[in-house]
């Protein structure tokens, strides 16, 4: 927001960046995070997205809670991708945090 240049490690000492790379590396850093999230759903990517910036922007539960069923039916067809996706969870997908088979 101040537009103050920051290092990496900052960045990701403060949840503005997610991971720390070696110099160089970023850009296919990048490409291989961005292959690895294409798998999932989009719109269960969306809504889980949404959700999270809305927890954090409006802790209150009840507003929370109206502004999800806002998100639930602007995004509807997210819906039956959550259901698939608990589906495969169920069976065994993501459990451990292991997604190799999605």
């Amino acid at each position: 927001m101040t537009g103050r240049l920051i290092s990496g490690a900052e960045a990701n000492q403060i949840g503005l960046a997610c991971k720390l790379t070696a110099t160089g590396t970023a850009l296919g850093e990048s490409i291989k995070l961005a292959k690895s999230l294409v798998k999932f759903p989009q719109n269960a990517l969306i809504m889980d997205k949404l959700a999270a910036v809305n927890s954090q922007l409006n802790p209150n539960s009840e507003e929370s809670m109206r502004d999800e069923a806002l998100m639930t039916s602007l995004l509807g067809n997210a819906i039956e991708d959550i259901k698939v996706g608990a589906k495969k969870f169920q069976g065994g997908v993501g459990k451990h945090g292991k997604f190799y088979n999605l």
